[in-house]
């Protein structure tokens, strides 16, 4: 099944909601069916769930769903919001984050209906233009001016990233980059007498922060 979305200029514009999940108390439906693109790739994913039960309601509920992803970022998420008679919706600002095979799974544990889930493949590929850009050192958005830049290799020390003298913080710790010493490009500013990353593309990798 091909992705029903548009890719333009990285971003990923979607029209319809595909429903993923069906025969069961809750049901699933994505705004895709499928992302496959190249990393560095930023859009929405939307989530809406409709509660079959006659007493269900999302306030009692809400809880109980939870979400798990593989080689993507989530970077904002919205609240749950009512769009129907018995239908919500939640969307998540998401970046492609990692070559190779992920998904974006909705799941949930009800006491009347037991486990339920569904989830959509991500397949991330390598190279593509932001990807390329950031690499070269140009940064790829507008929500900083004018942001620093160091390239080279790394070291880790805890959640600070160590490129030659530079002493960059991390806001969380990155296991992706432990796996081999290699060359990354960082973007970062300065704040609170602290070098502060805003975003780490590696060979394989792409973080925004």
């Amino acid at each position: 099944m091909k992705c029903k979305c548009i890719v333009i200029c990285g971003v990923l514009l979607i029209s319809l909601f595909s429903l993923t999940s069906a025969g069961q108390a809750c049901r699933f439906f994505f705004n895709h069916s499928r992302i496959e693109t190249t990393i560095g790739t930023s859009g929405t994913i939307a989530v809406r769930v409709l509660m079959d039960h006659n007493d269900c309601s999302l306030e009692g509920h809400v809880e109980g769903m939870q979400f798990s992803w593989e080689n993507v970022q989530v970077t904002a998420a919205s609240p749950w919001k009512e769009v129907g008679k018995d239908l919500y919706e939640r969307s998540f600002s998401v970046t492609l984050s990692e070559v190779g095979t992920g998904h974006f799974k909705i799941f949930k544990d009800c006491t009347r209906e037991g486990y339920e889930e569904e989830s959509i493949p991500i397949v991330v590929h390598p190279g593509g233009d932001i990807w390329q850009s950031a690499r070269n050192g140009n940064y790829p958005y507008v929500n900083y001016s004018d942001p620093l830049v160091v390239s080279g290799e790394f070291q880790l020390n805890e959640q600070a990233l160590l490129i030659g003298d530079h002493v960059i913080e991390l806001p969380k710790t990155l296991d992706t980059l432990e796996k081999g010493a290699h060359e990354v490009t960082v973007f970062y500013v300065e704040a609170d007498d602290a070098k502060q990353a805003i975003l780490i593309v590696g060979p394989n990798y792409y973080y925004r922060f």
